[in-house]
């Protein structure tokens, strides 16, 4: 009798630990966190160009064109040159230098990864020197970034260490350089978008004697744009006009 009495409280204690552990909630494990995907680094070659209207001896304006491309790399400047793409002289070679080190304070891929490699097609050797500098830049970052550079807006301007941009000369020529081939826009320096000219007002003057014409010199204002036909936007930063050049 014990024995059953024994077996039976066996029976029901194993059986209350059963529906114990069977009622219990099952924990699942945790759920894996979803990991944002990191920034993938650009692997490929890409290529910006930018249009840089300049003068010649004569005074006249002239095209250029500046060509910027990245392949993966360790960070090296590499510059070409063949009959359409003149040796960079001392002052050009300079305002490259300046322009890479402003690019890449706005760059998003990492410069040290890539190499830059730089030309100037150009049908003149005497379109060159500091007033490149932000068109380099702005195609700097343009491959920097991954942007792509508006085909009817060129650029003049130096480029300057703090990232602003320098005055140039020969504005009016420049612009109308750029409007006979085909361009819309023209980005220029802050207070470049207007030019002084001395204008000669002549007037007939009589006196009881003799009559005669006396003219005067006076300097005015004149706007490139209306002059040249073609819009002319002035930028003081090279980040702006980056922003007016890329789409």
């Amino acid at each position: 009798m014990k024995a059953s009495v024994v077996l039976l409280v066996i029976v029901a204690v194993a059986a209350g630990l059963l529906l114990g552990y069977t009622a219990a909630p099952v924990k699942k494990p945790a759920a894996t966190p979803t990991l944002a995907p990191l920034p993938q680094e650009f692997d490929e070659r890409e290529q910006a160009s930018l249009v840089i209207p300049a003068v010649d001896t004569t005074g006249q304006g002239r095209l250029a064109e500046v060509v910027v491309e990245l392949e993966k790399g360790t960070g090296k400047i590499f510059v070409g040159f063949n009959e359409n793409n003149p040796v960079l002289n001392d002052e050009t070679q300079e305002s490259l230098k300046t322009a890479v080190s402003v690019a890449k304070r706005y760059a998003l891929r990492n410069p040290d990864n890539y190499d830059l490699h730089y030309s100037m097609n150009s049908h003149s050797s005497e379109v060159g020197g500091g007033s490149a500098g932000a068109a380099f830049a702005i195609a700097t970052m343009a491959v920097l970034q991954g942007r792509k550079l508006r085909n009817d807006t060129a650029v003049t301007g130096t480029v300057l260490p703090d990232g602003s941009i320098g005055r140039v000369g020969g504005v009016l020529e420049k612009a109308r350089a750029v409007k006979a081939a085909g361009f819309k826009r023209l980005v220029v320096p802050l207070g470049e978008a207007w030019i002084t000219e001395m204008r000669e007002k002549c007037e007939e003057r009589t006196t009881p004697n003799s009559a005669f014409r006396q003219c005067t010199s006076a300097p005015i204002n004149v706007s490139v744009a209306q002059q040249a036909g073609i819009e002319v936007i002035e930028a003081s930063r090279v980040l702006d006009a980056f922003e007016l050049t890329a789409r």
